[in-house]
């Protein structure tokens, strides 16, 4: 039976209280049998009218459900109470789920920060940490850079408070030219250390390709931590960039943004992986009329150099000439969300009423800018990786492969109306 919902939608304010009550009253239908595994829900039209709500607000009530796998959304077919049967991408913004497997591929394991508990099993011990970081220049808005060195850091400070300490191996050589990763382990290993960490948030595939023609050592074992998902035959920690993606277009949509637009600024793993995230999540939200398209910044698919600040500048212009700035739009990273911004309002559009924007990484003008950005785990992944390695000296066996999932930081760019600084 529906339980009563009686606040005025037209109130101001109430709605987003009104979703979740009716969100709330839809699981507990579930829960207490009225409705069973399988079975298939009203249509949303009927639901709707049995709640006294608008189709909108009913869709937003029930995108949650779909989300987390309690109903399972299937087209035009309707929306059927889920039995378990299929995985799902549950998005969480309370704190970031690991998800482990083993080198197969099957789930081992899982839970919420649980790995960042310290272990004496690295008291005495030294850590190598293989990097490619540029030196002699500041970082300015080079992420890649900026989030390695905050990962470092999170290692350093966790094999500080295991009690032992980290050697740092910077395969940057003049001329940006780098050396291999295996002679960067040679080195450290005729240092002595304990176990190595190679870290790549650049995405390079050279890297991937050597670390499989390692040996791997129970007596020095090595942890790979990377911005995607590749095979290694080692320990592996990595940002899940498709349920990123899954994140910010769940998002828009219960925000009421029903045509997703994504802006690819060139062709790469992590891009393609939060298109399917995005992508993903505007087909299971089982909405009516739900759109998702992806718009190349950069037909080429090539990379912008740092340089290029106007080219991207100019793309996007043009992107808003042809009316693709539109609905919900998801960027790559923050940077082009702030491009978005500046050159839609020079077209005409007001966001909050024509579109609304966000980023991913988080940076510090993000905040200030009041853009709602995709948070990636920086510090649980060295200190994940830590721990990895920490149980692997106390004895353990397994090649554990840990997916690390983000944390969405709302703010005004994707509220209606908001007011930017």
């Amino acid at each position: 039976m529906t339980q009563a919902v009686t606040e005025n939608v037209d109130q101001p304010g109430t709605k987003y209280g009104l979703y979740k009550r009716v969100e709330h009253d839809l699981r507990r239908r579930v829960t207490e049998g009225e409705w069973k595994e399988g079975a298939l829900l009203p249509r949303r039209r009927d639901l709707a009218r049995e709640y006294r709500i608008d189709v909108n607000t009913l869709q937003r009530a029930i995108l949650p459900l779909v989300a987390d796998g309690t109903l399972k959304a299937e087209g035009k077919r309707g929306t059927f109470v889920s039995d378990g049967s299929e995985p799902v991408v549950i998005p969480d913004r309370v704190a970031t789920p690991l998800q482990v497997r083993d080198a197969s591929g099957e789930d081992v394991w899982s839970g919420v920060n649980s790995a960042r508990a310290s272990s004496t099993s690295l008291k005495n011990k030294t850590l190598g940490i293989i990097v490619y970081i540029v030196t002699g220049q500041v970082l300015g808005s080079d992420t890649g850079a900026i989030h390695t060195r905050d990962i470092v850091r999170a290692i350093e400070a966790s094999c500080a408070n295991a009690g032992g300490q980290a050697r740092l191996f910077n395969t940057y050589l003049a001329g940006g030219v780098g050396c291999r990763v295996i002679d960067a382990a040679r080195v450290l290993l005729a240092e002595r250390v304990d176990a190595l960490l190679v870290l790549d948030i650049y995405d390079n595939p050279a890297i991937g390709v050597e670390l499989c023609s390692m040996p791997s050592s129970k007596e020095v074992p090595l942890v790979y931590v990377s911005s995607v998902g590749n095979f290694v035959p080692h320990l592996h920690v990595f940002y899940d960039q498709r349920h990123a993606g899954y994140l910010a277009a769940t998002h828009l949509l219960e925000r009421n943004w029903t045509d997703i637009t994504f802006l690819a600024p060139y062709r790469a793993n992590w891009v393609e992986d939060r298109i399917t995230g995005a992508r993903l999540a505007v087909e299971r939200s089982g909405i009516e009329g739900a759109t998702f398209q992806v718009v190349p910044l950069n037909p080429k698919g090539e990379q912008y150099d740092s340089e290029e600040a106007d080219v991207k500048k100019s793309a996007i212009h043009d992107a808003c000439m042809r009316g693709q700035i539109r609905g919900g739009v998801i960027t790559a990273n923050d940077d082009i969300a702030r491009l978005v911004i500046n050159e839609a309002t020079e077209a005409g559009l007001t966001i909050g009423v024509d579109y609304a924007v966000l980023g991913f990484d988080d940076d510090v003008e993000s905040a200030s800018m009041g853009l709602t950005s995709v948070r990636p785990p920086l510090e649980d992944m060295g200190a994940v990786a830590v721990n990895l390695l920490s149980g692997r000296i106390a004895g353990g066996s397994a090649n554990m492969h840990v997916s690390l999932r983000s944390q969405l930081v709302v703010r005004a760019s994707t509220s209606q109306n908001p007011r930017l600084s």
